[in-house]
């Protein structure tokens, strides 16, 4: 049984695991969507899917690269994809997050053209269990005015329950069998 914890929320989110590197320049050049989706196995190990999509503002300009930094130091199993395709990327760790950095092979070029893709990866230190308790953190965004949409999906075993402390307070719980 399985128990899903949705969090959703748009502009100015107070909560999530990256922050993207480049985007201060760009801010204006893209809008920015994020779906987020925390899977939490039994034994604290977090698979994290983030599934972007970056629609163009202009005309003229088109994304090359990305780089989000990571609020996690034991980061592994990274993995790139745009549409079907596993793009490389650098992964350099810091002191207490972990860079993430890639290049996109195809230019999408005009206004509101999409680019979707998304980064995964699995992380020991976003859950911690304690006996019965499963406490799972998940760092703020660093700039959440970066980002036009933003949703979060915690996927805990639903033995937990319904959480008993949550921030943002308002959230959406399921229970599917």
């Amino acid at each position: 049984m399985r128990g899903k914890f949705l969090s959703s929320c748009l502009v100015f989110t107070v909560i999530c695991a990256l922050w993207p590197v480049a985007r201060i320049k760009a801010a204006g050049e893209f809008t920015t969507s994020l779906e987020s989706t925390y899977t939490v196995a039994s034994s604290g190990t977090t698979h994290v899917v983030q599934n972007f999509t970056l629609t163009n503002n202009l005309s003229t300009v088109y994304a090359t690269q990305y780089a989000l930094e990571v609020g996690s130091t034991k980061v592994r199993n990274v993995t790139i994809k745009e549409k079907g395709t596993v793009l490389s990327s650098k992964v350099t760790p810091y002191s207490n997050k972990t860079g993430i950095s890639f290049s996109f092979g195809e230019k999408i070029v005009g206004k509101d053209q999409k680019r979707s893709f998304s980064v995964e990866y699995d992380s020991d230190d976003l859950a911690i269990k304690t006996g019965t308790i499963l406490e799972v953190s998940i760092p703020k965004l660093a700039n959440p005015i970066t980002f036009d949409q933003y949703s979060v999906t915690i996927d805990v075993d639903g033995n937990y329950g319904t959480p008993s402390l949550s921030t943002p307070k308002v959230f959406y719980y399921f229970y599917a069998k």
